[in-house]
């Protein structure tokens, strides 16, 4: 294996100069790739964890930021994220073990491009953008066009992910996965929902609803988020019954084994969009 690890920003661009290469921060799931015999051997890996410029998480009156050397369990006690995204409190609290949580990134989640990956379903709904730079750009892109497919993003050569952006312009946000259980503490997930949305007089708005690992990448239903668009009360019945019919549009494969996870995440999200209904007329 080659390595290196830069300790500014300034160094890594310099790296990345090297026409082959893995950017390593955690290595949580680069790692197991590499000794699964995944990788290509004559790639040199770049070490990011030590740049010390990419570890914060401010936020000003649109947005947070977070660098991509922020970890899951910085997110858990971050009280900006505690502040404005629960959702995300949430979804990292559930990756993995403890140990995961102290090594890996949300910005390495998203770079993975997992289709379970719990981080990106969320970051999806909240129109989260990524910041990519090289030498000579600087670009934004959304999450939801970043991730192309399995294991796919759109990074080009001599480029890399600096920072993740997430506007606050939604009051509310929900993630709920099921899935495999492999301990008491860690579950992989074989089903997700997320959804942001704003409540104005006394009627759901903005509402964006994401469906996770049921399909090569997260999707954006837009039934569903029409669904709940301008309304005041919900109808479970017909709200799972939507939600089965998309599932079975995007894997009819996987759908027997989706279903009733699917299923439970939209009877959650269910619940708490119905107690923001209650507490908005209090």
């Amino acid at each position: 294996m080659r390595y290196s690890n830069p300790k500014t920003v300034e160094e890594l661009l310099d790296k990345l100069d090297t026409p082959k290469y893995y950017i390593l921060n955690g290595g949580t799931d680069l790692l197991i790739q590499y000794n699964q015999d995944q990788l290509d051997d004559t790639y040199r890996f770049i070490d990011i964890s030590k740049i010390k410029e990419l570890n914060y998480i401010n936020e000003d009156e649109d947005n947070v930021y977070i660098g991509a050397n922020v970890k899951y369990h910085q997110l858990e006690n971050s009280n900006i994220i505690k502040n404005y995204f629960k959702s995300i409190v949430y979804a990292a609290s559930e990756v993995g073990s403890r140990q995961i949580r102290n090594l890996g990134t949300i910005i390495g989640n998203i770079c993975n491009a997992s289709p379970g990956g719990d981080l990106i379903v969320i970051l999806n709904a909240l129109q989260a953008k990524v910041v990519i730079k090289s030498k000579q750009t600087s670009r934004e892109v959304l999450v939801s066009d970043f991730v192309t497919g399995f294991r796919k993003n759109c990074l080009q050569p001599k480029e890399f992910v600096s920072s993740l952006i997430i506007p606050k312009k939604r009051k509310y946000n929900f993630y709920k996965k099921y899935g495999v259980s492999h301990s008491k503490k860690v579950v992989i997930s074989n089903a997700g929902i997320a959804a942001t949305f704003n409540i104005s007089n006394h009627k759901l708005c903005d509402v964006k609803v994401v469906f996770g690992a049921c399909h090569l990448t997260s999707k954006q239903i837009q039934s569903c988020s029409d669904f709940f668009n301008q309304k005041s009360e919900i109808d479970l019945n017909e709200w799972l019954s939507l939600v089965d019919k998309e599932l079975r549009n995007l894997t009819e494969q996987f759908y027997e084994l989706k279903t009733g996870h699917l299923k439970a995440c939209a009877a959650d999200l269910y619940e708490y969009i119905t107690k923001c209904l209650e507490e908005n007329y209090e």
